[in-house]
């Protein structure tokens, strides 16, 4: 099975969390990313089954602007973003995950999003280490 939608462009993982002296906290850039993410998501796929089993997720992140960009610290909003909305039961099925830069294609930016049913699980013999 495979599942293919769009999502806006993430926050980077340092404006996504607030830490106050109470504790660490979604920001408010956290906050309005999650509930467009979620609204986003459930136009393109409606009622989509839960996913409950391991995932291969595949990003391909379209920022907004030529910025220089550390393409790790968008990853953590968008696992959020699909637990959070009921498409994946919890972020600890991601057993592959990637991660491309694309070229931008609107202002705002956006991030494409592929889950697929994940390939077996390496075994860390002597050949399953010779294909990384």
């Amino acid at each position: 099975m495979k599942t293919d939608f769009f999502l806006p462009f993430p926050p980077s993982i340092n404006r996504y969390y607030s830490k106050t002296r109470n504790g660490v906290y979604l920001s408010a850039a956290g906050r309005a990313f999650q509930t467009s993410g979620i609204l986003f998501l459930r136009e393109q796929l409606g009622d989509h089954p839960l996913i409950d089993y391991p995932i291969h997720l595949s990003l391909i992140l379209y920022p907004p602007d030529k910025r220089s960009r550390d393409l790790d610290n968008y990853i953590k909003p968008v696992q959020d973003c699909i637990q959070n909305s009921g498409l994946l039961i919890n972020d600890y099925l991601i057993n592959q995950l990637e991660m491309f830069r694309g070229y931008s294609q609107t202002p705002k930016g956006s991030v494409f999003v592929r889950i697929r049913e994940a390939a077996p699980i390496l075994q860390n013999t002597a050949e399953e280490r010779a294909l990384i």
